[in-house]
């Protein structure tokens, strides 16, 4: 795989699921919680249309709708907001907690995440963006949208599954690069298949970046405890 390598003072996930944020806490290459890390974002046009108001419209209390089909075995209800279609699958709690006061702490948590989001791409020289299952004119948009605001300061890095593929990354500009490989979970003891392809992730993440001045990793469980990694951990 031809090795685009490059250090950068952040790297952030963007979805569309919590394999990107997994992956990049399992490479040690997460220095805080972003935004799009443990929520479902199907559409990267939701992220790519709501940066110029610096997300002010999602997960607004009132938009929170609880959906109709829930995980029986998770301990967290499945929220979606209505007006971006964004699911929160780990944060409103079955038991414990009032529910109108957790859709208010949701939002408040995800208000610290983009303020930090924000100051921590304007501080830094680069930063990476990475999002899982993207075309490349999703990503192009992205590019255009984020240069406008931090101009000269970011790249993306688009992943997009192909079922027993050897890693591909090809470069689309001087900011957009697309990697394809098989993404499936490759641990067989998982319950779960959220966390990727941990071989094809470490060997896609260490050809491709790494942190300048990295920061001390949070303290996690490698590979096991998924649920409590997931469900308990790093959300501030």
């Amino acid at each position: 795989m031809k090795s685009f390598k490059q250090a950068y003072d952040n790297i952030f996930g963007l979805g569309h699921d919590c394999s990107v944020a997994y992956q990049l806490r399992e490479n040690d290459l997460r220095k805080a919680s972003g935004p799009f890390d443990w929520n479902s974002t199907d559409d990267l046009s939701i992220i790519t249309d709501n940066l110029g108001d610096r997300f002010s419209r999602l997960f607004l209390p009132e938009n929170m709708a609880m959906d109709i089909r829930q995980d029986e075995e998770s301990d967290y209800y499945i929220y979606t907001d209505t007006a971006t279609g964004i699911k929160s699958f780990h944060d409103i709690a079955k038991s414990g907690n009032n529910i109108t006061e957790s859709l208010i702490g949701l939002n408040a948590m995800f208000r610290r995440r983009i303020d930090r989001f924000f100051e921590l791409v304007h501080k830094g020289n680069k930063t990476l963006f990475i999002r899982k299952m993207a075309p490349g004119d999703d990503l192009a948009a992205l590019s255009r949208a984020l240069s406008d605001i931090f101009p000269g300061k970011c790249v993306i890095l688009g992943v997009n599954h192909v079922k027993n593929i050897l890693i591909a990354t090809t470069k689309m500009s001087d900011d957009v690069f697309i990697s394809h490989m098989d993404c499936d979970c490759d641990d067989s003891s998982q319950t779960m298949d959220f966390c990727g392809n941990f071989q094809n992730w470490n060997w896609l993440l260490k050809a491709f970046c790494e942190l300048a001045n990295p920061t001390p990793a949070l303290p996690y469980v490698r590979h096991e405890g998924v649920k409590k990694i997931l469900y308990g951990g790093g959300k501030a």
